[in-house]
């Protein structure tokens, strides 16, 4: 009998001393998001597959959770975007006793910065319109078509910054819109964006780049839209990977989006669309997981949806009613519309 209290003591005491007590540190509320990183020397299987759960929590009663993401070597890290002032506090739990029991507090003010607005949501008296969270200010997205490529912003500040002052500050566009990234997911430098057949685990290189326009978009007062794929015909889409776990919602593809959601889910001001000419290779209900399974796992609202097919020139919206209110938001493909057929557009779904 003392043999096994000592050794439960020892399990016990073991676990109590890898916790660490982060402390407490002064946060501005929406922006600059926080992070924190913790060490763990060894785990099962993927790294990427390892789930740790940190929950934050308001005074008043508010939560996030939100999830740990693998950064390389042995360094898994986790974010946080206030969307109250005042005290939080946050813990952590994994079956990883290196990720498990982590605990800290965060004091957050005011931010006083304008171009600060909070999240992207929906505003307006029928909640139909795109806008800002802290503001309750609507706007019209209305995006460059950002390079097709993320070399070209990688590790690049210079160039996204002068590309805000050219195309946000001197022609008034909302931000950027960084088409079908698709294959660049899993490898950042990929000379071509279709997805590979053995493609496995996310690219953190990747998500650098996109962290990257974000944020310096942001903080000149704009906003960044994603497309997460391309379409199946160009080999832009999860159904290309033939490795174990592939396919739509497969176990690679899940990986990526729980990946996704932990690493940008605290970042404000972008929204993700799923791809285009969609009706060719995705089903509503495919869509309808994805979105589910992202808007579950992020911690704060993103808008999620996926660009219905048509009217192109044409001015019937009627076909993508189904699809459109089912999703986030609402969106079809023009092509050089007049403004009475976007009046249309938006009257189809109001």
């Amino acid at each position: 009998m003392r043999l096994f209290l000592s050794i439960l003591l020892s399990i016990s005491v073991a676990g109590a001393l890898s916790a660490i007590d982060f402390g407490n540190r002064n946060a501005l509320q929406y922006y600059p998001y926080q992070e924190w990183s913790v060490d763990n020397p060894s785990w099962p299987g993927n790294a990427f597959d390892v789930v740790a759960t940190v929950v934050f929590t308001h005074s008043g009663g508010t939560t996030h959770t939100t999830e740990m993401f693998y950064d390389g070597g042995t360094t898994w890290k986790w974010r946080f975007s206030a969307s109250l002032t005042g005290n939080w506090s946050f813990v952590t739990s994994s079956s990883d006793n290196s990720l498990d029991g982590h605990t800290g507090t965060v004091s957050v003010s005011a931010n006083s910065n304008s171009n600060i607005k909070g999240y992207i949501t929906a505003v307006g008296p029928g909640n139909n319109k795109w806008g800002w969270s802290a503001t309750g200010d609507a706007f019209t997205p209305n995006y460059v078509m950002y390079f097709d490529d993320v070399t070209s912003y990688y590790n690049n500040p210079g160039q996204v910054s002068s590309d805000i002052q050219e195309f946000v500050d001197g022609h008034g566009f909302t931000g950027f819109h960084l088409a079908y990234i698709a294959g660049r997911w899993f490898d950042y430098d990929k000379a071509d964006p279709a997805v590979a057949s053995n493609a496995q685990d996310p690219d953190p290189r990747t998500f650098e780049a996109l962290e990257l326009v974000i944020t310096k978009t942001y903080l000149a007062g704009g906003a960044t839209h994603l497309w997460m794929w391309g379409d199946q015909s160009r080999g832009q889409t999860p159904i290309n990977i033939t490795a174990s776990g592939g396919g739509i919602n497969g176990t690679v593809d899940r990986r990526l989006q729980r990946y996704l959601a932990a690493r940008l889910g605290a970042l404000p001001g972008w929204s993700l669309g799923y791809g285009f000419d969609l009706q060719e290779w995705a089903s509503l209900s495919g869509i309808s997981s994805w979105e589910n399974y992202l808007q579950s796992h992020f911690g704060w609202f993103h808008f999620t949806g996926g660009r219905y097919q048509g009217p192109k020139t044409g001015t019937n919206h009627s076909p993508g009613n189904a699809w459109n209110s089912a999703l986030e938001y609402a969106s079809w493909e023009h092509h050089k519309p007049a403004y009475s057929t976007l009046v249309l557009a938006a009257d189809e779904v109001a």
